[in-house]
């Protein structure tokens, strides 16, 4: 299409041209595509090509391995040659099976392995096998190894085998092997070799391990002779007795005979006494021995127990052994355990006469017989003591008891046949003082009984007398103390304490707050012991009412200082001379861009505090007034100027441009505006509802640009020229609008909110600080969020016919 001679490097920006298909593309076909040309001589078109991928070559490659006879088949795996681009076994469409014709039963020999069924479009596939070898199988014939005895007949020699596989057995093999062993059954004892031979089979390699055949000693038991003697007689000859010999051997055969002897002598003691044998010898015999004994038996001994006398409740006397019998000289001191001599007379054993026994002696010499005496008991002395309690006056006078001194063996009061009577002279009304106590008639067969008597102690009563407590308020009269008394016995009242009994506290009406004791004292009596409780009074605070004031101020005036007034003082106090220090907290919800209307102002404590009162609030209200001039259906451009506040109300119109300027507020509800608006460092702006025909223009704004605050009270406008919002100090809130041209709100501060509108024209918000919400809202063209700081919202907004973005 070139003329005039052109060429491509006539054009005054030359075309780009690609591909999507890239390196790693798959097989399949590609469009071509050029693109970005342009000349003013010609009228540019275009037409795309392709680029075709086809399928790369792949090997498969089967693995190689080896294994034994009967042993596990190895896993046959797969090995790739001819992956690009990355790809690998795991990029496949199918991945490929692969085996091998081998089992763990094929006999010694080689097997080929072989892969299939892998699949990928972007691979031409081709396959190369490999081999499974087998080889032959160990097994190891072990000929058995066993005994015997001298002169027996030798075992059979049979084979064991290790290493059968695939079910094989000794009847699998082609040749079965031999096995025999040197021993015969005129083997002297020793070890002779067995041994296994001539197997074959074309599986296994075989090998052979030798077993023995040992030919050990015939067991011989040789058993010494037994004998019985008396203490002091002569000892019996020992002899031999024989069991086990074979082949006609006897005691004349053993190459060393065996010597028998007894440890028992002329002077054994009484027992039971080995005899043994020993010292045989001949190679062809195990000889074990069995010993015998000699008995030797006792004589006869005689022990008789002692007798004695005590007193009742005394210590039970020694009771010891004397001995007839002994012989050969022996004493008690020969016995091997001495007697143990006892009585049933015991401390507490009623007077009477009670046998001792010897018991327990113990010699091997001696066959032992006991003889009896006796222990006689006498009577004891106790002394009964009258008890000496304590009591009070008015009090039941106190039992009275008896104590003892003389109880022996265990004895107490419950073991007398008749138990004392006890009493004294004291009675419920007797006086402080001392009162005699006796007691008698008490009767035991064990006992001389004698008397001491007591005293009984009669003291003073406790009586408690607590004063009142009661509460006052600061400023208040102090209540009335009054006495409550207790411990009064025998029906007796106040009037016995005399007249000296009174009551008081040391709180006034100017205590501060606080605790102050009250007290009784004055009482008199001889039969009490008087202890008095305090009491408190305590003081609580009076209460300030801490009143919010009044106050009212024009539409988009900033919010005054906020005060208020207390009252309640007692005692003739003032604010300064009542203690009081600090000052409330008093705040409103109304704000600097707030619509006409009445708003509540509350106070909170804040630095107030005082020693002698709390504090109770009563709210106030803040009344927003009209601006100083409401504005209707006015013709031509209007200028709010420094300090005024225009107010147009709902179904009025301005028919002009509006310009806001340094220090002046806009509060327009329900209005319409046939022009635009400027609102260059003014305080409020507030639209609710509005009709705007123009654009609204806001830049260094110091107070608040509201165009919608979500609420039903403050509904969003219609921008019919957009908005453009920059530089501002009070925050842009801006919700529930309709825009016809773009929105752009840029480097704020205090705020940027931009919710639930339909803008046509896009809209940025960059640069702003104090957080971002951007939320909600449908545009046409671009939505563009970025740079802001603080807290930044920016979901879910629908664009159409742009792009979003973030940053």
């Amino acid at each position: 299409g070139f003329v005039n001679g052109d060429t491509a490097g006539s054009l005054t920006s030359a075309p780009t041209c690609s591909t999507s298909a890239s390196a790693s593309s798959p097989v399949g076909t590609y469009p071509t595509s050029c693109s970005g040309a342009s000349d003013p001589n010609y009228t540019i078109s275009y037409v795309a090509g392709t680029v075709e991928v086809d399928p790369a070559p792949l090997s498969v490659i089967a693995s190689s391995d080896a294994m034994t006879y009967g042993g596990s088949v190895p896993t046959i795996t797969a090995s790739y040659s001819g992956f690009v681009n990355g790809d690998s076994a795991s990029s496949l469409t199918h991945q490929p099976t692969c085996s091998t014709t081998a089992t763990s039963s094929s006999p010694a020999g080689t097997y080929p392995t072989s892969c299939s069924g892998a699949s990928d479009p972007n691979y031409t596939i081709s396959y190369v096998g490999g081999s499974v070898v087998i080889g032959t199988a160990e097994l190891v014939i072990t000929a058995s190894s066993d005994a015997m005895t001298y002169g027996g007949t030798p075992p059979t020699i049979t084979a064991s085998y290790s290493g059968f596989v695939n079910g094989d057995g000794p009847s699998s093999l082609t040749h079965q092997p031999t096995c025999s062993t040197t021993a015969t059954t005129h083997s002297a004892v020793g070890t002779y070799p067995s041994s296994c031979s001539g197997a074959v089979d074309a599986n296994y390699a075989i090998s052979y391990v030798a077993g023995t055949v040992n030919v050990g000693q015939a067991p011989l038991s040789i058993t010494a002779s037994s004998g019985v003697m008396t203490y002091g007689g002569t000892p019996p000859t020992i002899t031999a007795s024989y069991s086990g010999f074979v082949n006609g051997d006897g005691p004349s055969s053993l190459t060393t005979a065996p010597v028998c002897a007894t440890a028992a002598t002329s002077s054994s003691p009484v027992g039971t006494y080995p005899t043994v044998c020993s010292g045989a010898v001949d190679s062809n015999y195990a000889i074990t021995y069995t010993g015998g004994a000699v008995t030797v038996g006792p004589a006869p001994l005689t022990i008789t127990a002692s007798s004695a006398a005590k007193a009742y409740g005394a210590p039970v006397p020694a009771v010891s052994p004397s001995y007839s019998g002994f012989v050969n000289g022996d004493t008690s001191s020969s016995l091997t355990h001495q007697p143990t001599c006892s009585t049933t007379a015991t401390a507490s054993s009623p007077v009477g006469s009670y046998p001792t026994t010897c018991s327990g002696a113990v010699d091997s010499n001696y066959a032992i017989t006991y003889v009896h005496g006796a222990v006689d008991v006498t009577p004891a002395s106790l002394t009964i003591t009258a008890s000496s309690p304590s009591t009070v006056y008015g009090s039941a006078p106190p039992a009275i008891s008896a104590s003892y001194t003389g109880f022996v063996n265990g004895d107490s009061s419950s073991s007398l046949t008749t138990q004392p009577t006890c009493s004294t002279s004291a009675t419920a009304s007797s006086p402080v003082g001392a009162y005699a106590t006796s007691c008698s008639g008490a009767v035991d067969g064990n006992y001389a009984i004698t008397y001491v008597g007591g005293t009984v102690t009669v003291g003073s009563a406790p009586l408690t007398i607590t004063a009142s407590s009661g509460t006052m308020t600061y400023g208040s009269t102090p209540p009335a103390i009054t006495d409550t008394i207790a411990g009064l016995v025998l029906g007796q009242t106040a009037s016995v304490l005399g007249s000296g009994l009174h009551c008081s506290t040391a709180a006034t009406a100017s205590s501060p707050v606080g605790a102050y004791a009250s007290s009784c004292s004055g009482a008199v009596d001889a039969n009490y012991t008087i202890t008095y409780v305090g009491g408190t009074v305590t003081v609580s605070p009076a209460t300030l009412t801490v009143t919010a004031n009044n106050v009212t101020i024009p539409f988009g005036s900033p919010i005054p200082s906020l005060t208020a007034t207390i009252s309640g003082f007692v005692s003739g106090q003032t604010l300064g001379t009542s203690g009081v220090t600090g000052s409330p907290v008093c705040t409103t919800t109304a704000t600097g861009s707030s619509p006409v209307g009445s708003y509540p102002v509350t106070c909170a404590l804040g630095t107030l505090a005082a020693q002698n009162y709390v504090f109770t609030f009563v709210p106030g209200t803040l009344f927003i007034t009209a601006g100083s001039t409401m504005i209707c259906n006015h013709n031509g451009a209007l200028v709010i100027t420094a300090g005024q506040s225009i107010l147009i109300p709902p179904g009025c119109r301005q028919n002009g441009d509006v310009s806001v300027q340094t220090g002046g507020s806009l509060d327009a509800e329900g209005a319409i505006i046939n022009g635009g608006i400027s609102f260059s460092s003014g305080v409020v702006l507030r639209l609710c509802s509005v009709n705007l025909a123009g654009q609204l223009y806001s830049t260094y704004a110091t107070g608040a640009l509201v165009v919608g605050d979500g609420t039903s009270s403050c509904l969003g406008s219609t921008l019919r020229g957009g908005l453009s919002a920059t530089y501002g100090s009070g925050g842009v809130n801006v919700q529930q609008c309709a825009s016809s041209g773009p929105i752009t709100i840029s480097q704020n501060s205090g705020g940027v909110a931009l919710k639930n509108c339909t803008i046509k024209g896009g809209a940025t918000v960059t640069q702003n600080s104090g957080g971002a919400v951007v939320t909600g809202n449908v545009l046409t063209g671009n939505l563009t969020v970025t740079g802001n700081t603080g807290t930044v919202v920016d979901t879910p907004n629908s664009v159409q016919g742009g792009q979003q973005v973030l940053q």
